[in-house]
């Protein structure tokens, strides 16, 4: 038996100095280590790179588990595990890393983070449900893991009739699991009923951007989700074994095309649950336009809300974000690139490039400024594989590989920076420019925080001058090494760490997810394609502004009032009574007031549909708002913010006018509430 584990927590390690490219000259191309801060740099950046959450559904119909049997069998290589041990509790790791990296800073710059990237693969199993305990913990909110009916019905259930899976709560009557026979997982009694509990999520305090994968498309990330299987999803019967007839020699063929032959085999009944449904890209898409979310649509824009894509620009005064959708619909957990969306690519790059190399050799100069970019997706270079027929796009054209989309990247020198996920393993490669090898970028793979190490990445751009340094360093979540009880959510997210790191070809004993020491803490340094100094610094949208106006004012808040608006560049800092707080909005934002919710009402909940409108109110005007970027909130206040060109958003009650802070009253309303002090709201007018 293989003994199971401890994790213990030790130093970090030092900084690697990669200067592939000879960036710096020769007398830094020697990998030395050090410190983050050996060398001075102007900061242009912070962000953090955060990929493969892999957040199930725990309890869904359409996850075939029983799969895992067949781990040894090299036809199912490319499909197990289904399951994990520590999944039930990823939740509560992901909420853990959030306020980690709330409270995290650049260790090369001391700069605070200021944008988060997400490389998909946020959700398992392509549901909806999924979506919507993703977007609470991200955005903050309640956060409801459970699914079906009240409680924990799965496999690491007691009585479930496979003891393939581990099983917490103690020992089965047919005997000790298979983890526990072979691997000497620990016993926690009563731990699943505690992790599918909903709680409530703080949410990331900075900016976030969105990506595509291909579990947010796919069944298990890999088969097309078809009309039978999307029936299973929301149906009461969950399969235990593959049909004896079952053609094993076409396993992943069938999971990928007929998924739903995985349902013929025999079952148990289940809860059904309508909220399993299955969710489009357009509906994933979608589902970011949220009130308070920042940027509006977390990158997504309108253009991708209303037909369907989900490939974007995100500008900041140091670079250009662009996100690009590398998922195959036509089925296979690798990615390609549709020609539609590589011409879209090339126009976007020419944007931000005064001059590049055209298609046929010479350059091309474009008159544009010169901006840094970063490409984000969620497949890298090494899995840009997939060739199946009928992934969209015109013509039937052949889609884009590896080697077709390094072709095009190349043309374009201002490109530095790839981050992408699915391997769920760390790796840093220098893609160097056949034409020009001293040229080139760097492509950066974070590990998965559903699996072990279960890390993020902070990445930080500093001008050098000659050359732009990009220092990564690995983040775990501020948890204790293990769990020292099941009661705090820290403890069961350190417990998913532990848990992680003891699961057989995936854990601490293999080194393939942690990657080597040149694949985590490290100093990446590339030639500067234009002049830094041009650019500006941040990472956050271009509606900042350093010199924005604040102002103060004393206000209680009320008990059960919630109204919206579309609102003007804004940005207020509010002391409420007892409650300090800031509220920035963006331009042309959706702003939501939310407050106290009085009894009967259900807490910390706002919704369009449910506002108090704004002709039933009588106003005077205080204060008209000035200027904006961005949200912070405390306790019951909120606004929220979008991003600047994001379409305006109304109801049949919210006009988009102009905004003013004003002190409310509602017929048969006092103009104070129960602690004597009148209630800030936002209202909307003509004009």
């Amino acid at each position: 038996m293989t003994p199971y584990r401890a994790v213990e927590i030790i130093e970090g390690e030092r900084h690697l100095i990669r200067d592939d490219f000879g960036a710096a000259g020769p007398a830094s191309a020697d990998g030395s280590a050090g410190g983050p801060r050996g060398a001075a740099g102007r900061p242009l950046g912070c962000l953090v790179h955060i990929t493969d959450l892999q957040l199930a559904d725990v309890q869904s119909p359409a996850r075939f588990e029983f799969l895992n049997r067949y781990f040894a069998d090299p036809r199912y290589a490319q499909i197990v595990p289904v399951q994990r041990p520590q999944e039930a509790l990823t939740v509560h790791a992901v909420d853990a890393t959030v306020r980690t990296l709330n409270a995290a800073s650049g260790p090369a710059t001391g700069a605070v983070i200021e944008l988060a990237v997400t490389t998909g693969d946020a959700i398992d199993n392509a549901q909806w449900n999924e979506v919507q305990a993703f977007l609470a913990l991200f955005d903050g909110g309640l956060v409801v893991p459970n699914s079906g009916g009240p409680g924990y019905a799965g496999v690491q259930s007691l009585d479930w009739p496979d003891d393939i899976f581990w099983k917490p709560d103690g020992v089965a009557a047919a005997g000790p699991d298979f983890f526990r026979r072979a691997f000497g997982f620990p016993h926690h009694p009563g731990l699943l009923e505690r992790a599918v509990r909903e709680f409530s999520a703080v949410g990331l305090r900075v900016p976030w951007l969105s990506c595509f994968g291909n579990h947010e498309a796919l069944d298990q990330g890999v088969g097309i989700v078809t009309e039978g299987l999307a029936e299973a999803l929301v149906g009461a019967r969950k399969p235990i074994a593959l049909p004896e007839d079952f053609d094993h020699d076409r396993a992943l063929e069938l999971l990928t095309e007929r998924p739903e032959v995985f349902m013929a085999g025999p079952a148990t009944e289940i809860t059904a649950d309508p909220g399993r449904r299955a969710v489009t890209r357009q509906e994933f898409v979608q589902a970011h336009f949220r009130p308070g979310s920042r940027p509006f649509g977390h990158g997504f824009s309108e253009q991708n809300r209303l037909g369907g894509t989900a490939y974007y620009v995100y500008d900041t005064p140091a670079a250009r974000f662009i996100a690009l959708d590398t998922t195959c619909l036509a089925g296979g957990a690798a990615g390609c690139l549709d020609r539609d969306q590589a011409r879209w690519l090339e126009a976007r790059l020419a944007e931000v490039h005064s001059a590049y190399r055209g298609r046929h050799g010479p350059e091309v100069a474009t008159g544009h400024d010169d901006r840094l970019v970063v490409l984000f997706s969620h497949h890298g270079t090494g899995t840009l594989s997939n060739t199946r027929a009928g992934h969209p796009g015109p013509g039937g054209e052949r889609v884009l590989g590896a080697a077709d989309l390094l072709a095009l990247v190349h043309r374009f020198p201002n490109v530095v920076l790839w981050l992408n996920g699915h391997t769920h393993a760390n790796s840093v490669q220098a893609r160097r420019n056949p034409d020009d090898p001293a040229r080139g970028f760097w492509e950066v793979t974070t590990c998965a925080v559903i699996d072990w190490p279960c890390q993020t990445r902070i990445v930080e751009l500093l001008d050098r001058g000659e050359y732009l340094s990009i220092v990564c360093t690995m983040v775990d979540h501020d948890t204790p090494a293990g769990p020292r009880s099941l009661d705090a959510t820290d403890d069961l997210a350190s417990l998913h760490r532990e848990l992680a790191a003891n699961v057989p070809l995936t854990g601490a004993h293999h080194s393939a997810g942690a990657g080597t020491a040149a694949d985590r803490n490290v100093e990446l340094r590339i030639a500067a394609p234009f002049p830094l100094g041009r650019l500006g610094r941040g990472l956050s949208d271009q509606c900042r502004q350093p010199e924005a106006v604040n102002f103060s004012m004393a206000v209680s808040l009320p008990s059960s009032l919630t109204c919206a608006a579309a609102v003007r560049p804004s940005a207020q800092r509010v002391n409420s009574a007892g409650l300090p707080v800031t509220v920035t909005t963006g331009v042309l934002a959706l702003a939501v007031i939310r407050t106290r919710c009085g009894p009967g009402s259900a807490a910390g909940r706002s919704s369009l549909t449910s506002s108090t409108p704004t002709g039933a109110l009588r106003s005077r005007n205080l204060a008209m708002p000035s200027r904006c970027h961005s949200t912070s909130f405390r306790s019951a206040l909120t606004a929220r913010c979008s991003q600047p060109g994001a379409p305006r958003r109304t109801s049949s009650w919210c006009t988009k006018y102009s905004t003013t802070l004003a002190r409310w009253s509602m017929p048969g309303i006092a103009k104070k509430d129960s602690r004597g002090g009148p209630f800030l709201m936002v209202s909307t007018s003509r004009g």
